[in-house]
């Protein structure tokens, strides 16, 4: 689903006390005694069953969008808000409050449910999609790299670059590192700002060519750990296709795969299989690549991602270790 159409479908979630009939208001004012209802702003509520079924970044976009119904001027919303708005992932992000970014002359202050930073914004930096205003996806991705933890920043600037440069599957590496280059340069243009030197890192450390957000964590946490890996490598498959195991280790002679919760329903509801048969071809794709490369496949999922150390106890049990000299590089990291 593309952002317009979540951010229309999380729109209609939301009831509006204005706009609801006299028994419509009823039966609010019944669900909210029976705490059936969240309210997201004043006048502005949505069902808890359709909250649940939300997503983290669904969540900010509803509290995103009953804020900007209900303002008089437009905000333009920056940071976490921005990039739930643009469909980029917030790895293990659960706030609710809006993030805004606003002049420096601006009087108005943040509150408990708008953060709202101060910052100049170029009129190229602005972009609307479904009637909302946000930062684009660009100075989005800079402003969570000065500012969010290394692997939310990561987890967004990879997804980012995937969207523009990898999104067909066709090699765009060279267009990546021009991308590169400009971002660093308007870094450089920022001395003193906040986060400056920790988004260069970030930037540095980006690569498009990460699937999924989990992936790139577990990137982040291999390069910490001192494992060097490649990622996306090709491995000759049947009938001439060619397979991509998500890592090489390749000082271990082994494969490693980033074996997400959601992987295999998101693969079932895109294909039409069932999830069955998505298993049976992922264990025949698997035994092809240990049967033809003669090396391990060891698999992670997101918990094993959750603290640095829990990842590496999780590749020391399969006797994967590290290199103290790699290690020892990890102030240059992320």
């Amino acid at each position: 689903m593309d952002p317009a159409q979540r951010i229309t479908k999380i729109r209609a979630m939301i009831r509006y006390w204005d706009q609801l009939s006299s028994a419509e208001q009823n039966d609010l004012r019944t669900n909210r005694r029976r705490q059936r209802v969240i309210v997201l702003s004043r006048g502005c509520y949505i069902l808890s069953r359709d909250w649940e079924g939300l997503y983290n970044e669904g969540r900010q976009i509803a509290v995103a969008l009953a804020h900007s119904d209900r303002e008089v001027r437009t905000p333009v919303f920056s940071h976490y808000t921005a990039a739930a708005l643009l469909g980029l992932p917030l790895y293990r992000f659960s706030g609710i409050r809006v993030h805004e970014t606003y002049p420096q002359n601006d009087v108005r202050r943040s509150t408990a449910r708008v953060m709202r930073h101060e910052g100049t914004l170029a009129e190229h930096e602005i972009t609307e999609i479904a009637g909302v205003r946000v930062t684009n996806v660009n100075r989005t991705v800079l402003d969570l790299a000065r500012l969010a933890s290394a692997e939310l920043a990561l987890g967004c600037m990879d997804a980012a670059l995937n969207l523009e440069f990898f999104a067909d599957r066709e090699s765009s590496v060279d267009a990546q590192e021009i991308w590169r280059e400009t971002a660093i340069a308007k870094l450089d243009g920022m001395p003193g700002a906040r986060g400056v030197r920790r988004a260069r890192r970030v930037l540095e450390f980006a690569d498009g060519r990460a699937e999924s957000v989990l992936e790139s964590v577990g990137r982040l946490r291999f390069a910490r750990a001192g494992i060097l890996v490649e990622i996306q490598v090709r491995v000759p498959g049947p009938n001439g296709h060619n397979l991509r195991p998500d890592f090489e280790l390749l000082d271990h002679g082994a494969f490693a795969e980033a074996d997400g919760v959601g992987k295999y329903f998101e693969k079932e509801m895109a294909s039409g299989k069932d999830a069955k048969q998505l298993l049976r071809e992922e264990k025949a794709r698997e035994d092809w690549i240990r049967g033809t490369t003669k090396k391990m496949m060891y698999r992670f999922g997101i918990d094993d991602v959750e603290t640095q150390e829990r990842f590496e106890a999780r590749f020391a049990s399969f006797g994967v270790f590290g290199d103290p000299k790699l290690r020892n590089a990890r102030n240059r990291l992320p």
